[in-house]
């Protein structure tokens, strides 16, 4: 579970101290958006299972951390 752990929790603390060498007013925007965004993650994700399986949810997720990865490459290019 480790590896696991570790590379979906790769994406914030990085993106977040990109965002804060550029403005620190963004920083309260990141936390909001992403507690938003866990919430609404979590109980689509458990509606979205029940009509179409777990494996749907696994493939969607994947996709959304590859979109993660390009726009977290977008972003520390741009520095």
């Amino acid at each position: 579970m480790a590896p696991v752990g570790l590379s979906l929790g790769l994406f914030f603390p990085s993106g977040l101290q990109i965002v804060a060498e550029r403005t620190k007013e963004a920083i309260v925007w990141a936390w909001g958006i992403n507690l938003g965004f866990s919430v609404i993650g979590s109980m689509l994700s458990i509606i979205l299972a029940q009509f179409y399986g777990f494996k749907i949810i696994i493939w969607a997720a994947l996709g959304l951390y590859f979109i993660a990865a390009l726009c977290y490459e977008k972003l520390a290019s741009d520095k």
